[in-house]
């Protein structure tokens, strides 16, 4: 009985072990990667959505503009 239980927990002790150092390994693959091509990317990505904000920015201020024209057209301005 004290064989089984001393095996049991031998057991218990090198699974716990096993699955520590899988989380470990799999961690370090991880913060193994290289990640500078995806912060490239990411970059690059966010350069565009601010490219396209500042476009649409502009083209409001030119419907604003186009507006104002049209209403002192209308008015023989």
């Amino acid at each position: 009985k004290e064989m089984n239980a001393a095996l049991g927990n031998a057991y218990k002790e090198a699974v716990n072990t096993l699955t520590r150092y899988r989380q470990e390994v799999e961690w370090d693959n991880v913060e193994s990667l290289e990640w500078s091509p995806f912060e490239d990317r990411i970059e690059a990505l966010v350069d565009q959505v601010e490219g396209i904000v500042e476009m649409d920015h502009r083209l409001k201020d030119i419907l604003q503009l186009a507006q104002l024209v049209n209403d002192k057209l209308a008015r023989g301005e």
